[in-house]
């Protein structure tokens, strides 16, 4: 079971101390649901109900889009919130995410990268 702070696993009924965090986890989880089930479960009836009434998205479609290669706006639109989003991405967010190791990578597309990962635009690093 958990301890009273719910952070730390106590030991199991056995006396073993060392428990299998698979268990742990999942009592984790259990007691996070259940602290946070009137909205949890809201959340998912909703999330449900919504997944039978549309088709799944394409794949390569959702990967397009999070690498940039797609715009779900009319195009003046797309271009003004596009515009917005580089903008507070270059002052605010470029600059930590580079004192944090982030790289841009040189070529005619603004492309980043971190721990070997390259990703192809601003919206696919957020």
């Amino acid at each position: 079971s958990l301890s009273q702070s719910g952070m730390q696993p106590q030991s199991n009924k056995s006396g073993d101390s060392s428990a299998d965090p698979k268990d742990q986890l999942r009592q984790s989880l259990d007691k996070l649901l259940h602290e946070n089930n009137p909205w949890v479960s809201k959340a998912l009836e909703d999330a449900i109900a919504f997944s039978k009434t549309v088709p799944p998205r394409d794949k390569n479609f959702v990967r397009d889009v999070l690498n940039g290669m797609y715009s779900t706006k009319k195009h003046s639109e797309s271009n003004e919130v596009q515009s917005m989003l580089t903008e507070v991405f270059n002052e605010s967010i470029w600059p930590a995410l580079r004192s944090r190791g982030w790289k841009e990578v040189e070529g005619s597309k603004r492309r980043f990268s971190y721990q070997g990962n390259t990703l192809n635009s601003i919206a696919s690093v957020l």
